[in-house]
Formats: structure tokens, sequence, C-alpha cells
């Protein structure tokens, strides 16, 4: 009892480091990043050092959240990053996220305030480290934990791009970009004190370049409730709708949607001619605008993805590729949408095919149980009740959260 007092006492002076500030909340990693961010910010002192997309600078300076924030303006590019990595030693996020200004003033910031926890997003943050790294390392005196929050096993993401990639280029760079992330994870993941996984899988990857398996702990992806939860179906779509939702500006989920279009939609609709598709999210790139038609629409940036999701008669996750766990696939679910996904679409989240959502990753298969959903209405309702029911039970921001609080506080007053 008492050192679950300490626990409960123990305020901390937190530095969270974000490739790009959360908000708006218009992706899963910014979700991820927000809730952490709220959740810590309930009882420590945090503070944020992040790129800002000036695109968004107007809500980032605006808003009015609790932490003191310090962003520094960046473009985010993709084509002259995806040259330069190529040609060099440094993986692609490395370029399209390097910045001077920000790593002097992360260098700033560790010079002049003594932090309990230096919170890394991302993998190739920790560059922005490497004037105290090895300070610290020589050091334990007044070193501040260090953790990195992975978000996904870099390593693994870029070898699952290069098996479903057909063009011959883009394969060697995906490859190169797993020996370049390998490479990365060695140098870096032995400094860490703790490194959080979002699954299983992830978190035997990552203790084979850990320390200690002790250091490498499992902090799923998890959804608010209490803002995605089940509503009335809008009524702005009167035939069977079928709904995509995630950024469109990545890639994997690009290779997703061309897939559902190309070998899965036109099987839906040999039986339900009526049947639509709808596509929702950022940044949709000229190759998905390109598809819409009487039967496909795509939404752009929406204000409020919820709007979107509550047309849907059914969810998909076609997913081929990418780590970790997939947001979009916890929120449809916390929204009670009958899903159906891929393995990797439903990956590290222990559902059962059949009573959570539907897993399938034949064409012919997923669109058999799309139909499944779409034709049986009673079945396509008990997945979806069961949906929200193991959401609720199993992945919670707050219980997240709060575990992970709960472990880097007990570690910073010796108790782990």
């Amino acid at each position: 009892f008492k050192d679950r007092k300490l626990i409960s006492l123990k305020t901390m002076r937190i530095l969270m480091i974000l490739p790009t500030y959360p908000i708006p909340t218009d992706s899963g990693t910014k979700r991820r990043m927000i809730a952490f961010l709220q959740g810590m910010s309930k009882h420590h002192r945090v503070v944020v050092a992040s790129l800002g997309d000036i695109r968004h600078a107007n809500m980032w300076k605006n808003d009015n959240q609790v932490w003191k924030k310090y962003i520094i303006p960046h473009n985010f590019r993709k084509s002259v990053p995806v040259i330069r990595s190529f040609l060099s030693s440094k993986t692609y996020r490395e370029t399209k996220f390097a910045n001077y200004k920000f790593k002097k003033l992360i260098t700033k910031l560790l010079d002049e305030n003594d932090f309990d926890v230096v919170w890394v997003n991302f993998l190739n943050m920790m560059t922005c480290l490497d004037k105290h790294l090895d300070k610290w390392s020589k050091s334990s005196h007044s070193k501040p934990i260090l953790l990195i929050d992975q978000h996904n096993v870099d390593e693994h993401v870029w070898k699952n791009f290069a098996i479903h990639i057909k063009n011959p280029f883009h394969k060697i760079f995906c490859n190169w970009e797993a020996i370049k992330n390998r490479k990365l994870q060695e140098l870096y993941f032995p400094y860490c004190d703790l490194i959080l996984s979002v699954s299983e899988l992830d978190k035997e990857m990552t203790e084979k370049h850990s320390v200690s398996s002790q250091n490498v702990i499992l902090a799923p992806n998890g959804v608010d409730i209490n803002y995605f939860k089940p509503e009335p179906k809008s009524k702005n779509f009167s035939n069977p709708t079928i709904v995509f939702g995630g950024s469109l500006d990545a890639t994997m989920n690009q290779d997703a949607i061309q897939w559902f279009i190309k070998d899965i939609f036109p099987l839906v609709r040999k039986q339900i001619p009526e049947a639509k598709f709808l596509i929702v999210g950022r940044n949709p790139p000229a190759s998905i605008l390109g598809k819409a038609n009487s039967n496909i629409t795509v939404i752009a940036n929406p204000l409020d993805i919820r709007d979107y999701y509550r047309q849907a008669d059914v969810f998909v996750v076609p997913l081929r590729s990418g780590g970790g766990t997939k947001l979009k696939t916890l929120e449809a679910m916390a929204m009670a949408l009958p899903v159906v996904s891929t393995s990797t679409g439903a990956q590290g989240l222990n559902v059962i095919s059949g009573e959570h959502l539907y897993m399938a990753d034949d064409h012919d298969i997923f669109a058999d149980k799309v139909l499944e959903f779409l034709l049986n209405p009673v079945i396509a309702k008990e997945i979806a009740f069961n949906a929200r029911k193991f959401v609720e039970e199993n992945f919670s921001w707050e219980s997240i959260v709060h575990n992970v609080e709960t472990t880097i506080t007990a570690r910073l007053i010796g108790l782990v």
C-alpha cells in the first residue's frame, strides 16, 4: 500500500518530443500522441517539443491545452526525403523530419531544465538526443528516464511493404529502409530505459534489440470510448454502404484501397449492384481521388470522421502491410460497426474472427464476409455488439495511459 501511495503522489517533469503536433487529431498517430499527452498532463508537468505543419499553424497556436509547448514549423515534403534517404545511410523518416532548429531547441531544453522523463515518439526522433546520450550513459546521476514510444517497429513495417510492392525500385527502397531501420534500432534501443510496444509481436521483435526485456512494455493503441461510441446510422446514404477510414497519404492505406476496389468491391457489387464504397481520410492523393464514381465516394479531410463512420453498414480494413495495431479497426469496433479486416488490419488486438469481427486475407473470402454482413443484419448487429464490449474491456485509453504512468513512476522512484 505504501508503494502505491508513493506512485500516486509522484509528480513528474516530462519532456515529450513529437515529430508533428497532434492538433488537428486527423490520424491514428496523432490520436495516440494526444491520448498520452492529455493523460499524463492530468498529474504531471509536461513540456511539448514538436515540429509543426505550417498548414495547421492557426490550430496549434490557438489550442488551449494545459501543457507548455515549443513548436518549430516544418515542411513535411515526401519526394526530396525519398531521394536523399535512398542515396544515404539515413532512413526516410530521419531525412523527412530533419530540422536543425528543432535539434537546437531540444538541446536547449535539456540543458536548461531538469526533466524526470524524456519521452520520444518514433525511433527517428532519437537523433535529436545525440548530444546528450553519451553524457547520460557515462553518468546515471541526474539522468532522466529515457522512454521511446515506437508506434511501430519500423524495420518490420518496411519489410511488409517490400512483400506487397511490385515496382522493382520501390521494393529495393523498402528493403534498404528495413536494413537502415534495423541499424537504427541497434544503435538507440540500448540507451532507452523504457520502450513502448503496441502489440505482443512488436514487443517480441523489440526485445531482440533491447538490453533487457524488462525495459520493453506493452502499451497498445487505444480508443476514447466516450468519443467513439455507438450511435444510430446516418440516413445520408440510403444504399448499402461500405466505409474505409484512415490517413489517405499513407502508402499502406493506399494499397488497401486499391486492392479493395480492384479485387473485392466488384465481387460485392455482383450480388448488390447498388452498394456504395465510402473512402474517408486526410490528404487523398490523385490516385485515390481518381477512383471516385457513382458507386465510390472520396471524402477528403473530414472535420469529424465519425459523421461518415455512422453511415457504414460495414467497415473494412483491407490492409496488406504495416506493423503495430490499427486505430481505425479499434475505433470502428468502438462505434459498434461490423468490421471485416485482413489479419494485418487486426494484428495485435487478440480478436476472434466470427465473434468480434470477420477476418479474411483472400479477396474472395473478404468479399463473402462483407456480403454476409450486408445481407444478414442480425449477425452484423451481434458481432458489432461484441466488438464494442471487447474494446471497452481491453482498449480504453484511460487504462492504457494509467498502466504506463504507473510503470514510469515506479521506475523513477526505484520500486522496479
